[in-house]
């Protein structure tokens, strides 16, 4: 989070700019995005190395399917 209003400086709004370390709260998504980030992830180490497998193996249709169950997750948080 320290380097991150630099990096968004660095971009000048050329590319959007995730956080995808450091979140552990709310509070902590809130904090990137005064900081100048696009949004966050949010997400398990473990999950994400899977799904890069997955993205790997299946392609298109896995990464389709994951968007999807995404979507329906974040609209019950």
């Amino acid at each position: 989070m320290k380097v991150l209003p630099e990096i968004v400086k660095a971009v000048e709004g050329k590319v959007p700019v995730f956080v995808d370390c450091s979140i552990d709260s709310g509070y902590d998504v809130f904090k990137a995005l005064a900081l100048g980030a696009t949004g966050t992830w949010v997400g398990r180490a473990n999950t994400a190395l899977e799904a890069a497998c997955n993205v790997l193996k299946n392609g298109r249709q896995f990464m389709s399917a994951i968007f999807c169950a995404e979507r329906e997750n974040s609209r019950t948080l």
